[in-house]
């Protein structure tokens, strides 16, 4: 099956209302403590490789990295699968909404 990439960054401010989306939306089986994801977002760094892996499931994983030069900006990576083209499709809708 082959795997495709889909990276983008965001605010985070809106970091919680995407992770949101993700549960309800895409139906991902992702439980998030909102503070476990802050301490470990401290910790990362999209320039230098460092990311933290939110999911890893069958059909997609989940990374995430802070920007180096802004804090307030987070990457994401996502690998997905055929699986879940549509859903993915509803989150660059969702994304361009914001």
């Amino acid at each position: 099956m082959k795997i495709h990439h889909y990276g983008f960054w965001i605010f985070k401010e809106g970091l919680f209302d995407l992770l949101d989306f993700f549960h309800r939306k895409i139906n991902l089986p992702l439980t998030v403590d909102n503070e476990l994801v802050k301490y470990e977002l401290h910790y990362t760094d999209g320039e230098q490789n460092l990311w933290f892996t939110l999911l890893i499931h069958d059909v997609i994983t989940i990374k995430v990295a802070k920007d180096s030069n802004d804090r307030d900006i987070i990457f994401f990576n996502i690998e997905y699968t055929d699986l879940v083209i549509r859903e993915i499709k509803d989150l660059e809708e969702f994304i361009n909404s914001k």
